[in-house]
């Protein structure tokens, strides 16, 4: 069981006494959704958890192949999930909004069934700008 996570990714405390906490598929996304909004270098205690955002994701012409890699080993590595079979990345050039969806399985040890998450948070730097 994990202590539930709100919108702004604070401790939802909706309830009446004290903080919501989540277990089964629910704290799995929880987890997934956690992982892709990890910036690599942000943890204090390990700097290379997370995806690399500055140096791979953010960037002008990113190379959509290595990143959809990068979003489909992380999901991997999420604990409870047991396999990846579908990983689609969607780049709107004029939002410049990246949307994540995958899907596979669960690991059958904590839950025997299919997921599906969206991740659509993403927004890369206009071409053209200078950012990086």
């Amino acid at each position: 069981m994990d202590i539930a996570l709100n919108n702004e990714w604070d401790i939802d405390v909706s309830v009446s006494n004290g903080a919501r906490l989540v277990d089964g598929t629910a704290a799995i996304e929880q987890h997934w959704r956690s992982r892709m909004q990890t910036f690599q270098g942000e943890w204090l205690l390990d700097q290379r958890v997370g995806l690399p955002y500055y140096q791979t994701i953010l960037i002008k012409n990113p190379d959509m192949p290595s990143i959809s890699f990068l979003f489909r080993r992380a999901t991997l590595e999420t604990p409870g999930i047991a396999s990846v079979t579908y990983c689609n990345l969607a780049l709107d050039r004029a939002t410049r909004k990246l949307t994540v969806v995958v899907e596979g399985k669960y690991d059958a040890a904590v839950f025997d069934g299919t997921y599906r998450y969206v991740y659509e948070e993403l927004i890369l730097p206009q071409a053209g700008t200078g950012e990086n």
